[in-house]
């Protein structure tokens, strides 16, 4: 079966609690059953990417502008493929879900644009012949 998870955070690459554990372990307990696994997070600052998977795009709808961040190729780690939204605006901060003063106030803006690029890398990603069978969402 062919799996993505797509997370706000996950181990080796961000973490706040125990959400990035999980990310970091259930993928790579279904890669040893078999299964194909992917990881969409955020690229948050620091994180490396090697290459961008899709770019971004930005389109007319309505009296506004509906922007899709581009898509960067991670890595592979233990058979799990992982992929980033590059969004430097978003997730190019020093936290990743505020700072000293609470949480960052346009956090819900964040990650509903971040889940909308999973959804169409989705599509993309399916055109390429790596369509998900099971999709799996976690945020904190």
């Amino acid at each position: 079966m062919r799996i993505l998870f797509v997370a706000s955070e996950g181990l080796p690459f961000s973490k706040t609690g125990g959400l990035a554990d999980v990310v970091e372990a259930l993928p790579k307990a279904l890669v040893v059953q078999g299964h194909e696994v992917a990881v969409v997070l955020p690229r948050y600052r620091g994180t490396k990417a090697t290459a961008v998977v899709m770019p971004s795009l930005t389109i007319p709808m309505g009296g506004t502008r509906l922007r899709f961040p581009a898509i960067a190729d991670g890595t592979t780690l233990n058979g799990v493929r992982y992929y980033f939204v590059d969004d430097p605006e978003y997730f190019d901060r020093d936290g990743l879900y505020g700072g000293s003063s609470g949480d960052y106030p346009d956090n819900p803006e964040r990650y509903t644009e971040f889940c909308r690029t999973a959804a169409v890398h989705e599509g993309g990603a399916g055109a390429r012949g790596h369509s998900a069978e099971c999709i799996s969402c976690g945020r904190a």
